[in-house]
């Protein structure tokens, strides 16, 4: 775990559950991710603590209300056996508009 919020959570983890189950808590899980296309950005986590990274997508696109739209992202990811991916709303963006995601 590489930020001190997360070690700290792995500390608390580990006086709760045990130091077997804390470590399996705490890994670091590797993720392949494949650039399908030339010029992305990556996803990144913009601020230290975030849970997730943001996604971008590959087009600038405009979401009327009440449409639904398939989005490219350019990337393709290798979910390990056990895990899930989920794209899940921003915040702001769901609470304001009421954009959210189909998973």
């Amino acid at each position: 775990v590489r930020t001190s919020a997360g070690r700290a959570l792995c500390r608390q983890a580990t006086a709760l559950a045990g130091e077997k189950t804390a470590a399996t808590l705490c890994s670091v899980l590797s993720v392949p991710l494949l650039q399908l296309d030339d010029g992305l950005t990556p996803p990144a986590r913009i601020r230290a603590g975030d849970a997730a990274a943001d996604l971008p997508s590959r087009l600038d696109v405009v979401i009327e209300p009440g449409c639904r739209l398939l989005v490219p992202t350019g990337f393709a990811v290798a979910v390990p056996e056990g895990h899930c991916g989920l794209i899940l709303p921003r915040s702001g963006l769901a609470l304001k508009h009421g954009l959210t995601v189909l998973n």
